[in-house]
């Protein structure tokens, strides 16, 4: 996981245009294990 925080983390300095963007897909990806630890 600390890997993808920091491929995101890349992206946000090379493109901040989509910072807002990579947040909402961590904020999903965070709501999706969630989701997965009440399921499982």
């Amino acid at each position: 996981m600390i890997a993808l925080d920091e491929r995101l983390q890349l992206l946000k300095a090379e493109q901040p245009q989509r910072a807002a963007l990579m947040e909402l897909f961590t904020a999903l990806a965070a709501k999706a294990k969630e989701v997965s630890r009440i399921i499982a």
